[in-house]
C-alpha cells in the first residue's frame, strides 16, 4: 500500500477578545507487510494580544508556519480543493442581572455568519479576501449592518407582549476578526481530508426591561440558528423548525 500522509489542522481559535490560539495535529500513516504504524506530532501555538499585535514577528511566524504546511500539502495534493468546515455549534448563555436586565453571551461561528449575511452569493474565499481589503471605517459599516440586522430580529417577548430587543452588541475587535480571516484563508488551502476550522468567537448583547423579568419567549435572527441555548439548568435548541422557546426566569 502506498504511503499516504494525512494532516489535521484544527482549533485555530480566538480564546478571548484579545487572543488567538492555533493547534495543528500532523498524522502520518505508514504501512508495511506486518503492521500499520502511526505517529502523531502535535504543535500548539498560543498567542496573546500583547505579543501578537505589538510584535509582528510572532504573528509572522504563525502565518509562516501555516503557509509552509499549506504549501507542502498543495504539492502533495496538487488538485485538491477545500471548503472550510464549521467545527462547533453556535451557543448562547443567558443570564439575568438585577432582575430586569438580560445578558446574552454568544459563542458564534462569526466568519461564516458574516459571509452568509453580508455576501451570501460570493465564494467564501472571495468574501474573506474582499473583507480584508476594507478600511477600518468600511469594516465598521459592514459590521454595523450585521448588528442592526441581528437587533431587528432578535428579541425577548414578555407575557405582556412587550418586546425586548437585543442591543449593545459587542463583536470581537476588527484586528482579531482580520487575523481570524487570514488564518481561515490559509486553512482553505488544506486538502479535502484535513479537518480544519476556526473556532467560535465571543459576542455579547443585552436587553433591558422596565419591569422585573419572570418569563420570556426567545426568538433570534435566522442567521444565528441552529443554536444551543442555556439559562441555568434550562437547556434547549433553537432551529429553523423550532425558532422560539419560552424560558421561566428565576
Amino acid at each position: 500500500m502506498p504511503f499516504t500522509p494525512r494532516l489535521l489542522l484544527a482549533n485555530c481559535q480566538p480564546t478571548a477578545a484579545t487572543s488567538v490560539r492555533a493547534t495543528a495535529v500532523d498524522d502520518f500513516g505508514g504501512h508495511n507487510h506486518d503492521s500499520m504504524v502511526y505517529s502523531s506530532v502535535t504543535s500548539t501555538i498560543s498567542m496573546t494580544a500583547p505579543s501578537v499585535f505589538s510584535s509582528r514577528p510572532s504573528l509572522n511566524r504563525l502565518l509562516g508556519f501555516l503557509a509552509i504546511l499549506a504549501a507542502s500539502l498543495f504539492f502533495t495534493f496538487p488538485f485538491a480543493t477545500v471548503a472550510q468546515t464549521v467545527g462547533h455549534n453556535n451557543q448562547l448563555d443567558i443570564s439575568l442581572l438585577e432582575g430586569r436586565h438580560l445578558q446574552c453571551d454568544f459563542s458564534l461561528n462569526l466568519l461564516p455568519l458574516l459571509h452568509s449575511h453580508l455576501a451570501p452569493k460570493s465564494h467564501p474565499e472571495e468574501f474573506l479576501q474582499s473583507f480584508l481589503k476594507l478600511s477600518d471605517a468600511a469594516m465598521d459599516k459592514e459590521l454595523n449592518k450585521l448588528t442592526q440586522a441581528l437587533s431587528a430580529q432578535s428579541f425577548f417577548t414578555l407575557p405582556t407582549g412587550a418586546k425586548l430587543r437585543l442591543k449593545q452588541w459587542q463583536l470581537p475587535s476588527k484586528q482579531l476578526i482580520r487575523e481570524a480571516m487570514k488564518v481561515s484563508l490559509i486553512l482553505m488551502q488544506m486538502p479535502p481530508n484535513a479537518a480544519s476550522h476556526i473556532d467560535p468567537m465571543q459576542v455579547q448583547a443585552k436587553a433591558s426591561s422596565k419591569v422585573p423579568v419572570t418569563r420570556i419567549q426567545l426568538q433570534l435572527h435566522p442567521v444565528l440558528v441552529p443554536i444551543f441555548v442555556a439559562y441555568k439548568e434550562d437547556k434547549f435548541w433553537l432551529t429553523p423548525e423550532i425558532p422560539t422557546a419560552i424560558v421561566d426566569i428565576h
